[in-house]
């Protein structure tokens, strides 16, 4: 499906966004999560680290940026394809996610087909940081 066929998704906090994956997680091809810009928590309060931890943890990736409007923006995220390259930072934080006991199953099947065809050795350096738009 082509990325701007994509549902736009508004989720209440980390709790709703995590259910919506464990729901959807193996079923969707992606959506746009609605996301606050910094300094508001209205119509979310969940942020980009706390929404990425979340589809880490069951196999998602994120993707591209769209400021919707003064207070939000739209983050795509999306399953991890078969052939997707890691990014260090990504590999980094699943191991945190890992070590707290947090991956599901399709989060930590991807880690290992990763690391089965060598693309978790192939990490790239990727941005340092991906901040939230101002």
């Amino acid at each position: 499906m082509p990325a701007a066929a994509h549902e736009l998704l508004t989720v209440s906090d980390r709790a709703a966004w995590r259910a919506w994956l464990d729901a959807n997680e193996e079923a969707s091809d992606g959506v746009w999560l609605v996301l606050a810009k910094k300094g508001t928590t209205d119509p979310t309060s969940l942020t980009y680290a706390e929404a990425l931890d979340e589809a880490l943890c069951s196999g998602w990736i994120d993707g591209q940026t769209a400021s919707i409007d003064e207070r939000i923006f739209r983050r795509r995220f999306t399953p991890r394809r078969k052939a997707s390259l890691w990014s260090e930072r990504n590999i980094g934080l699943v191991a945190t996610l890992a070590a707290e006991g947090r991956m599901r199953p399709t989060g930590i099947r991807e880690v290992e087909r990763a690391q089965a065809d060598g693309r978790w050795e192939r990490a790239y350096a990727g941005q340092a940081s991906a901040a939230e738009p101002e």
